[in-house]
């Protein structure tokens, strides 16, 4: 029988890298001083609970393999804090387990973002162990970084340039020999193209027309579940208690400039089958005990006949849910948030962004902050909904005065918010007008395209302002938020919670001295001279991006 092993590579040293955010590109998270003494705790103690599960595109492309009586094991190597040596025998081990020899065993090493590079040493070393193995890597950060690295994937069989559940069906299903030929498939030795600095340039888009995805969701297997040992995600070693992702959509249409599901999920917008959802939820309901869930689509409620026809099949067949999904808030009516929270979403994710013009026209949002959503966040902390606010620092129009409108807005708004700091995502278009303004190099960095490291300045704002900018808003939001939250209880917890708080209240004071300082002696200017062309340059990118496939 055929084996494929599903494997998600070392962490890098130091820090958690969580491979199915932003749009399954993953991040790396520094670890804090407990989460490394997790990692030394022995057998299933270590690493116990604060890791997301693996990205969806592996269960789903697991699920497709089985049905092609194919044995699949995954491996989460992140999981078990594995490095170096410790790390290839850990796949050895695997492939003892699903693999008898003589059929083919496939391996799929799943990459990311930040670990790129590691990930890629990763998988070379394990195909020197494995010569006989057919392997090949996933993950959505290849589709824009490919010519950049390939040169490295020296003794990788085959890159995968797709969503791999789509992609995985015609690889097994090949005739022998001619698996390499498959649509989606790259042959690193046959692959013509790379060569810094011309891949930087418009051209390079062209080449995301290729990428190949899942036309229709609903004929995809349920995800294969059964790989997951969910107790040792979960954060109190109980299957039943661990949260776990599910998708009624991919793409969004609204197309944020900065944003990687435009590039990645593209522009269509790919709703799944209600009843599928339905029934996918309660095979997690009745087989493993899991009420938790997290929507993973960049917008829940774009279609509103959609979501709100899976609501209502949610309440109907009862599904017992606690879940979180991420949508635009002001554009749901009350009668949606009634309904949402009849069928068990209980916290919403909004993108408010920036509460400035220019910043929110730079990053394409024509949605104006207004006292609409203020009134949407306010309903749902009244039917008992947590909202969630996230916002972006350092669009390259972001000031000091910007900066301070925003923080002026989160401080009002009666939600939990946090920052971001802007990430040129390779591929979007404010990648490419980072570089025509001279914003950020022209180079790539990997472990810094991470949503929390500043890869790029502003026009008024050097990378280490951006840096604190994030700090100083994270302190001026917490920090009145949870004075509000304390209130409710009672005097009590008021004086309790302002305890607490004294080490940030320390620290914004040393924030605002700096921002102080930086308002008198500013950082020296990057004078936007080629921002019109290269705003027509990015918008003509984004045209580009947004032609269906």
């Amino acid at each position: 029988m055929q084996s494929l092993i599903l494997i998600l590579p070392p962490d890098l040293p130091g820090a958690s890298t969580q491979r199915t955010q932003s749009a399954g590109i993953g991040v790396s998270v520094p670890l804090k001083w407990y989460e490394k003494v997790l990692r030394q705790l022995p057998g299933r103690k270590r690493r116990l609970g604060g890791r997301m599960l693996p990205h969806m595109d592996l269960l789903y492309a697991g699920a497709v393999a089985e049905q092609r009586g194919v044995g699949v094991r995954l491996l989460d190597i992140g999981l078990e804090g594995w490095q170096g040596d410790a790390a290839l025998d850990g796949v050895d081990r695997s492939i003892k387990e699903v693999h008898a020899g003589g059929d083919p065993l496939w391996i799929a090493v799943q990459v990311s973002m930040p670990s790129l590079l590691h990930d890629l040493a990763f998988a070379r070393a394990v195909k020197q162990r494995h010569p006989e193995s057919r392997l090949f890597l996933v993950g959505n950060a290849i589709m824009t970084t490919l010519d950049h690295w390939i040169d490295r994937a020296t003794g990788v069989d085959a890159i995968v340039f797709g969503e791999p559940e789509e992609v995985i069906a015609g690889m097994l299903d090949a005739p022998e020999g001619r698996w390499k030929s498959a649509k989606g498939v790259v042959d690193p030795e046959a692959y013509e193209g790379g060569g810094a600095p011309s891949i930087f340039d418009a051209g390079m888009v062209r080449t995301f027309e290729n990428w190949v995805r899942v036309k229709k969701l609903a004929d995809l297997p349920h995800p294969a579940w059964h790989l997951v040992p969910f107790e040792r995600y979960s954060p109190t070693g109980k299957a039943e208690d661990c949260a776990v992702f599910v998708q009624a959509s991919r793409g969004c249409p609204i197309g944020c400039t900065m944003c990687p599901y435009m590039v990645h999920e593209g522009r269509p917008f790919r709703p799944n089958d209600p009843d599928r959802v339905v029934a996918e939820l309660l095979h997690l309901n009745n087989t493993y005990g899991i009420t938790k869930v997290r929507f993973r689509d960049p917008n829940f409620g774009f279609d509103k006949r959609q979501m709100r026809a899976l609501c209502r099949k949610i309440v109907d067949q009862g599904v017992r849910l606690e879940a979180a999904a991420e949508l635009s808030l002001e554009l749901c009516e009350f009668e949606d948030l009634d309904l949402l929270h009849a069928a068990g979403i209980r916290t919403m994710l909004t993108g408010i962004e920036t509460n400035d013009e220019a910043c929110l026209t730079s990053i394409g949002q024509k949605i104006r902050i207004n006292d609409n959503l203020s009134e949407k966040i306010a309903y749902c902390d009244k039917i008992g909904m947590k909202a969630f606010g996230s916002f972006v620092v350092g669009a390259p129009e972001e000031d000091w005065d910007s900066l301070q409108r925003t923080i002026d807005y989160a401080r009002q708004v009666d939600a939990q918010c946090s920052a971001t700091i802007m990430t040129p995502f390779p591929g979007t278009p404010m990648f490419y007008r980072a570089i025509a303004e001279g914003l950020m190099e022209p180079r790539m960095q990997y472990d810094g395209w991470n949503s929390y490291t500043a890869t790029m300045r502003t026009y008024a704002l050097d990378h280490f302002d951006l840096t604190v900018a994030r700090l100083w808003f994270r302190m001026e939001a917490v920090i009145p938020y949870r004075l509000r939250q304390a209130a409710k209880r009672g005097a009590g917890a008021v004086a309790r919670t302002w305890a607490g708080l004294i080490p940030r209240f320390a620290m914004r004071s040393v924030l605002r001295a700096y921002v102080a300082v930086r308002r008198l002696v500013p950082a020296p200017k990057v004078a936007p001279a080629v921002a019109e062309s290269a705003l027509a340059n990015a918008a003509d990118l984004r045209r580009a991006l947004w032609q269906d496939r």
